[in-house]
C-alpha cells in the first residue's frame, strides 16, 4: 500500500480479523501481577472487518492506495489464494475469539492503528527481516489489468 498504486482487496471486506500488539500483552500481565488478577485469559485485538484492516493499514501508511475489492471466487480463477493476504482466513473462526473476560478486568489495547505504523516502522529498521509481500507485484497487476477490463 505503500506505493501509492491500486491494491487487490480480496473478498468483500466482512471477513473478521483480530490482531493484538503483544505491548498490550504485557501491559495485561503487568495489570494482572498488580491487581492479583488470576485465571485464564483470551487477549485478541478488538475484532474488526478486514475492510476496516486494510483502511487502518491505509492509514498507518500515509498511502493514498486504491483498495479494488475483488470477489474470491475471481482471486482464485486467476491464481490468487486467500493465504496470499495477510490474515485473511475466510470461513475460519480463527478471529473470532472473545477477549471479554480480558476487558472487563481492566485490559486495555492501543488503537489498532498506532500498532499497524509501529510495526511498519519497525520492520524498516530491522533489515534481516524485510517487509515483502505474498502476492508478487507482477501478479497483483496483471490481475488488477484483467479485473478493469473484464467489462470492455
Amino acid at each position: 500500500m505503500q506505493n501509492g498504486r491500486s491494491v487487490i482487496a480480496p473478498g468483500d471486506g466482512s471477513d473478521g480479523v483480530e490482531i493484538v500488539d503483544v505491548r498490550d500483552v504485557a501491559e495485561f500481565l503487568a495489570l494482572a501481577i498488580d491487581r492479583s488478577i488470576y485465571g485464564v485469559f483470551n487477549l485478541t485485538g478488538r475484532s474488526m472487518s478486514y475492510r476496516e484492516f486494510l483502511n487502518e493499514c491505509k492509514s498507518a501508511t500515509h498511502s493514498d492506495a486504491e483498495l479494488i475489492w475483488m470477489p474470491l471466487d475471481y482471486l482464485r480463477a486467476h491464481g490468487i489464494s486467500p493465504q496470499d493476504f495477510p490474515f485473511l482466513r475466510p470461513g475460519s473462526n480463527i478471529f473470532r475469539i472473545s477477549s471479554e473476560k480480558a476487558y472487563d478486568v481492566g485490559w486495555e489495547t492501543r488503537p489498532f492503528h498506532d500498532t499497524a505504523f509501529d510495526e511498519l516502522a519497525s520492520v524498516a529498521q530491522v533489515p534481516r527481516y524485510p517487509l515483502h509481500d505474498t502476492l508478487p507485484p507482477d501478479k497483483q497487476e496483471d490481475v488488477l489489468k484483467l479485473w478493469r477490463n473484464r467489462a470492455q
